[in-house]
Parts: structure tokens; C-alpha cells; sequence
């Protein structure tokens, strides 16, 4: 066939010829390969196909398993914390609880109600024992039980010499009974001394091990399913398995056991294995995976299903689909053979246009209309979409041209990087302000820039960006022979979709700003540095006047005084803080990097605090959720931070009202609440809080007086830590004023403490 087919191809190179040709191919010779694969192919298909389900409800059922298992385990360790107290409360003797026992009398009614709510969960047959720190029991289920339970292993692996162990057991299968059963044993922890006074074991019934077998052997014709342990023992068999001895014989499928007991945890797959009278059949398996990550057993699930019974519907669903391509491919060949010279001609035309308009030809003739059929039709329409293509593109060429010169005007710098990072454009001041230009567009950012700040920039806005977040930075950054600051802005760029296109960025060069601003902070600093000598000598002064040592004053003159000394000090806290401020943010402050904890400077100084709250009738709260690691930091410093908040959510919190400070391990970092319920802030104003010397313009801010620098030192203070500051906010309803501190390796926790500046 294929043979005729070449030599009829080579007779005229016409498109009617190769159209022909083309669709005889296309048409006859896959379905004859289909026809000639398709039953091997399928078959393999089929059998993947059946293996990963088969596989896929092995998994199932083991995680079934393990979550029912931790579920009993989770009971068991609510039930022993319940126990701390009934062990705690004890106060019979040794021998008192013995003869009780003996007498079968319980000596906690606490005990029995924890001993008889486990028993119910473990089923008709299963155990519960609650025993002290000596292995005597306290209670338990069966009153035949020996009174010393020391000696047995549960006891010794649980009580672990008072350290307190978690012990489970290996899995019995009692013949008689046909259930299986497993021991968990937890120990009664004091959670003063954190040692163990005492252990509660429980050997639960496992009916649902048999229920669960008996219920994947209904669920498909043929189908078989075993649980084994680490030693390939078969815990769970069919029930119409006699013959097979529970925790005695091995599977008999060597290579689908063998693979289910090396797998690692959560694993699963399939093989396809023959049994012993030569019947092929498809084995899913799945190891345990434990279950919230606690390993419990070392079981394994193997389901069965015999090949004849998968695959012969498959195998007729087959032929009858095989048999219907066949004959549809007759008919696709003779429609294409009768068709195609009526098609050729005005097609071949659409080509040579198509063609044109690929090159950017739009000004070709029009394609002469020589039909009034569907062919005829589509040259038509092609003819006024080659206009509207010709007007378009003109129009689209003019916009693009207006585009580019409004983005090259534009003072600040503009560059556009599409998802994988690569320049799409730039424009003259970003050319100027990052070193480019203008040949770099199309390359790769980090080819593109020298700059180590900017390449570490831009690294890190694009992972921002691919989340869907915009995010501002200030960066110092030398290009061109110049040091710069620059303010970036880094926002992505989607589609009407929702797709992500790239990041657009735009730089504004803030160096003279930044320059002004440092000569204010070092004017700022001179001033204050300046008044507070003749401030220091002022209140000194005062000071021998009111203790009577430049000679008496009468009770007007003290009054006086004692305004003017009032006044003198504020004036010398704000120059304080001004001196703080300034030192801060010109990088002369050293901040101390030693070990830190968070929760120890937030109780001290909300100890601090707590006598202005209580005069003024507000409460104060901690919490802590989670628990609180050791960071690296400034102590002075960060305990700063939280007066200044603390003192802020005080003074503007009402009478009755509350101060919480929260406490919260969030990812990498360490989250810090200060939560008032105060008159909370406008939203056009939030943005300004921590600005220098700014205060809220409502009439209650102003009572309340303040510099307007303690937000402004906080912020410096967290930032110099790598950290970040904000406050979230309610009109009428309080403000939550938040800062981020990032957790610091182990092992720089190790290395000592050090100083770095606040830079």
C-alpha cells in the first residue's frame, strides 16, 4: 500500500494529488497500525490503568487504618492527661488499694468513669488498666488482673523510669475469638515536674481490620485483599481463606510482598504476578504512611484482581470500537477523494495570501470571487479580514508609537520583565539610573545588571510578583560611577484572565531627598545636643530651689517651680528622643546581636506598664500561641519598642477597656500584637502614624499630649532588626499595632552574641 502510494504521489505534485494522497494516509494507514497495536497496547494501558486503581485502594484502606489506629492513640492520651489529677489525689496506701482490689472495690469514682469510657471504645473484649508510678493498679476493666502489673512490657516501655514513653504493641489475632488486638499504653504525666506518675494501658479489639478485608472482597468481582506486617505475615485474609493461619503463614505472592514490606513509608504501586495455578492477576499495593506524622504500624495492604475478570469487558468494549474506526475510515477516505478537487483552487489562492499577510503584506490584489459556495464565502470574508488587518495594524503602529514616547518621557524609570525575567523594555531614565541599555532588551535581568543590590532586588521582587504581590523597596545602588537611593515599586502586570505577564518597576531617584533628610536628622541632632547641657543645668537648678537649698520659697514660688520643672523635663524627654531618633536613623546607634527572648522582655514590660494602666482602669492581657523561639537582637532596644506601643495603647484605651499583647511564631519570623480598645485610627491617616512629630488632628489625641516620636523610634528600632512595622485599624473599635522579627539560624543562637550597627 504504501509502495502505491509513493509512486501515485510522484505522478503530479499537484495539491489535489498530494491532498489525496495525504488524506488516504492519513485516514487508512493509523487505523490499520491502530488496528494491528491497538490490543497490546490497550491491554497494557488497561492494566496500568487497573494497577494504579487497585494500588490507589490499597492506599486508602492502610490510611484508614492508621487514622483509625491514632484516633484510639489520641483517646488514650486525653484519657491519661484526665488522669494526672485522680493519680495526684491519691491518699490510701499501697496495701489500703491492694485489700480494695482484692475486694473488688474501686477507690476513685474519677478513675472509673476514665477506665469504663476507654473500655467502650475497645470493644467487648478489650482491657483497660490505670496504673500509679509502680506499675499497682488504681483500676482497670477486669477485676481478674494481677494488682502488680511492673512486670509487664507495656508498663516498663511506657513508665521508661519516669521519662514516660508512648508504647504500642505488635498486633494478636486470637483464633478462638477470630479478632485481632493491640496494646497502646500512654503514661500520666505531672505536668509540674513533667515526669510520669503513673501509665493507662488499653488493648483495643480490631473488628474493623476483618470488616474492612470483608468489604474490599465484595466490592468487585474476583477481587481479594490481605493486610501483612513488616515480616510478610498475613494479619487479615479473606474470611472464605481457611487454610491461611493468621500471623503464621506468609503471602504467597513473593514479589507484590516483597516490594509492599521495602517500600518506604506512604509508598504504593502494582505488579502483576501468576499464583500457583498459573492464573495471571494484577496486586495493588501501599505501605503504611503513619498517619499526622506519627508511624504506628509497619502494615501493608495487597488487593487483588485476576486479569480475565479486569479486562473482558475492556476486551469487547475494544473490538467493537476497533471494528467501528475501520468502517469510519472508509467513509472519511471517500469523502476526502470526492471533495478535494472542488477545494483545491481557491484554497491554493488562501495560501499564497496567507502567505503575504505572514510577511506583513497587506496592499496584495484581492482574490477574485469565482463561487458562491462556502468556498466563495470564506475568500470573501478573508478579503475584508485582509482590510481590517491593513487598517488595524496602522492604527495599532500609530498607538504603539504614542505609547513609547509617553514611557520615554516619563522621568522616572520604567522597566518591563516578563515572567521568566527577561527585559521586554526600558526606557532612557532607567537606562540612566540602573547602568542598561538599550540593547539589553530581550536578555535575562540578572545578565543585564552589574549592580549585586540591584540583581538581589530584582531576584526578589519577581518572587514576589509571582504571587500576586506589589511591593515597595528603597535600595542603595552604584551605577554610572554614582551611589544612588532609589525607590522602587514593583507591580505584576495580568491579563484580563487573571494570567500573570511579567512585573513592571519603576525606580525614582530619592538620593537628594535622602541627602536632605540626613542633614535634617544631623541639624536635629546638633540642636538637641546643644540644648540639652543648659536643660540639664535648668533642672538642676531648680531642683536645689524646691529642696530649700538656696533658701526658703513660700508655697506660690514652689507651684511655679514645680511647672517650670515639669515642663523642663518634657522638654528633656523629647530631646531624648529626638538624640534617639537621629542616632538611629544615621546608622551611630550599635545594636546589640546577642540571644533574646521575646516573651521575656513583653512580661517585663508589661509589668512595667501595669501600675499606669490600673490608675487609669484599663486591663492589661498576654498571649502567647505557640511556642516562642530564642532570636538574636538588640534587648534594650526591642523592649523599647514595646514600652512605646504599650504606653500609646494606654493612654488612648478608655477607661474599662483592654491592652492585649500577643505573641505568634509566623513562618520564619516572630509576630508581636499590641491590641488596644481605644477610639482606633481614620484610614487616611494610618499611613502617617510613624512620621515624625505626628499626631492624630482629633481634639482627644491632642489632650493626650506626647512628642509624636515614640511610632517614629519604634519603627527605626525594628527595622534596623530587619524587621517590619504596622498597625491595622477600626474607627471605634481599637487599633492593633503589629511588628515582624525575623528568626534567627540555630546556629548563630550558638555562636555568641555580637554588635552590628543599626544600618
Amino acid at each position: 500500500m504504501l509502495t502505491f502510494l509513493r509512486r501515485f504521489s510522484q505522478k503530479g505534485r499537484s495539491l489535489q494529488t498530494q491532498l489525496t494522497v495525504l488524506l488516504l494516509i492519513v485516514s487508512i494507514i493509523p487505523l490499520l497500525w491502530v488496528a494491528y497495536f491497538a490490543y497490546t497496547g490497550g491491554r497494557r494501558a488497561l492494566e496500568n490503568s487497573i494497577g494504579v486503581s487497585l494500588a490507589q485502594l490499597a492506599r486508602e484502606s492502610i490510611d484508614k487504618a492508621d487514622m483509625s489506629l491514632f484516633w484510639r492513640l489520641q483517646q488514650v492520651r486525653t484519657a491519661a492527661s484526665n488522669a494526672e489529677a485522680v493519680l495526684k489525689g491519691l491518699n490510701l496506701t499501697v496495701e489500703e488499694r491492694k485489700r480494695a482490689w482484692e475486694m473488688r472495690r474501686s477507690i476513685s469514682p474519677k478513675a472509673v468513669e476514665i477506665v469504663n469510657g476507654l473500655a467502650i471504645l475497645a470493644g467487648e473484649d478489650g482491657k483497660v488498666i490505670l496504673t500509679d508510678r509502680n506499675g499497682f493498679i488504681l483500676h482497670a476493666n477486669q477485676w481478674v488482673l494481677d494488682f502488680d502489673q511492673s512486670s509487664s512490657i507495656w508498663w516498663r516501655k511506657a513508665y521508661n523510669n519516669g521519662i514516660g514513653h508512648t508504647y504500642i504493641g505488635k498486633i494478636k489475632y486470637d483464633p478462638n475469638l477470630k479478632v485481632h488486638s493491640i496494646d497502646m499504653a500512654v503514661p500520666v504525666m505531672d505536668t509540674a515536674t513533667n515526669r510520669a506518675i503513673g501509665v493507662l494501658e488499653v488493648t483495643f479489639i480490631l473488628s474493623d481490620l476483618r470488616d474492612m478485608v470483608r468489604r474490599l472482597n465484595g466490592l468487585i468481582e474476583g477481587m481479594e485483599a490481605y493486610i501483612i506486617d513488616g515480616q510478610g505475615r498475613v494479619i487479615a485474609a479473606p474470611p472464605d481463606k481457611k487454610e491461611v493461619r493468621i500471623l503464621q503463614d506468609r503471602m504467597l505472592y513473593t514479589e507484590a510482598a516483597m516490594k509492599a514490606i521495602q517500600a518506604s513509608e506512604g509508598e504504593s504501586g502494582y505488579v502483576t504476578e501468576e499464583d500457583e495455578s498459573g492464573r495471571k492477576k494484577v496486586i495493588g499495593w501501599a505501605h503504611s504512611a503513619g498517619y499526622m506524622g506519627h508511624k504506628l504500624t509497619d502494615w501493608s495492604v495487597l488487593v487483588f484482581q485476576p486479569t480475565s475478570v479486569a479486562f473482558a469487558p475492556a476486551s469487547r468494549l475494544k473490538n467493537n470500537l476497533l471494528l467501528l474506526t475501520l468502517l469510519s475510515a472508509v467513509v472519511v477516505a471517500f469523502i476526502g477523494v470526492t471533495f478535494t478537487r472542488r477545494l483545491t483552487g481557491p484554497i491554493i489562492k488562501l495560501a499564497e495570501a496567507a502567505r503575504a499577510i505572514g510577511r506583513g503584506t497587506f496592499d496584495a490584489d484581492e482574490i477574485p470571487i469565482t463561487s458562491r459556495n462556502e468556498v466563495g464565502v470564506l475568500v470573501e470574508e478573508f478579503n475584508l479580514m485582509r482590510k481590517n488587518l491593513r487598517e488595524l495594524m496602522g492604527r495599532l503602529s500609530d498607538e504603539q508609537e504614542k505609547m513609547k514616547a509617553v514611557v520615554n518621557s516619563i522621568a522616572e524609570g520604567l522597566v518591563f520583565l516578563d515572567k521568566r525575567g527577561r527585559i521586554v523594555h526600558l526606557n532612557p531614565a532607567a537606562e540612566e539610573l540602573l547602568g542598561m541599555r538599550g540593547e539589553d532588551v530581550g536578555k535575562e535581568i540578572e545578565s543585564a545588571v552589574e549592580d549585586p543590590t540591584l540583581k538581589r532586588l530584582f531576584e526578589s521582587c519577581q518572587l514576589s510578583t509571582h504571587q500576586r504581590k506589589t511591593i515597595a523597596h528603597e535600595v542603595s545602588v552604584k551605577t554610572r560611577g554614582r551611589e544612588r537611593v532609589l525607590k522602587v515599586l514593583a507591580s505584576p502586570v495580568m491579563s484580563e484572565e487573571g494570567i500573570l505577564l511579567g512585573t513592571v518597576y519603576v525606580f525614582d531617584d530619592i538620593t537628594r531627598e535622602k541627602e536632605i533628610d540626613k542633614m535634617k536628622s544631623d541639624f536635629v541632632s546638633l540642636v538637641s545636643h546643644e540644648l540639652r547641657t543648659p536643660l540639664t543645668t535648668i533642672q538642676l537648678g531648680i531642683s536645689l530651689i524646691l529642696d530649700g537649698k538656696a533658701g526658703p520659697i513660700n508655697d506660690r514660688q514652689r507651684s511655679s517651680l514645680e511647672k517650670v520643672d515639669r515642663q523642663a523635663k518634657r522638654l528633656t524627654r523629647l530631646i531624648n528622643d529626638l538624640l534617639d531618633l537621629s542616632r538611629i536613623e544615621s546608622g551611630r546607634v550599635q545594636m546589640k546581636r546577642e540571644p533574646i527572648s521575646l516573651l521575656d522582655i513583653a512580661v517585663s514590660r508589661l509589668e512595667e506598664i501595669r501600675p499606669q494602666a490600673e490608675a487609669k482602669g484599663v486591663k492589661m492581657d498576654l498571649q502567647v500561641k505557640g511556642d516562642i523561639p530564642m532570636t538574636v537582637g538588640d534587648e534594650e532596644r526591642i523592649g523599647q519598642v514595646i514600652t512605646n506601643l504599650l504606653s500609646n495603647a494606654v493612654k488612648f484605651t478608655p477607661p474599662g477597656g483592654i491592652v492585649t499583647v500577643r505573641l505568634t511564631p509566623h513562618e520564619r519570623m516572630i509576630l508581636t500584637e499590641i491590641i488596644d480598645t481605644g477610639p482606633g485610627i481614620p484610614p487616611e491617616q494610618r499611613d502617617k502614624v510613624f512620621d515624625k512629630f505626628y499626631q492624630l488632628s482629633d481634639v482627644h489625641t491632642r489632650q493626650q499630649g506626647g512628642s509624636g516620636l515614640g511610632l517614629s523610634i519604634a519603627k527605626s528600632i525594628v527595622e534596623a532588626h530587619n524587621g517590619r512595622i504596622w498597625v491595622e485599624s477600626e474607627e471605634g473599635k481599637g487599633s492593633n499595632f503589629k511588628f515582624l522579627l525575623p528568626l534567627i539560624p540555630p546556629k548563630e543562637l550558638r555562636d555568641g552574641s555580637q554588635d552590628t550597627d543599626s544600618r
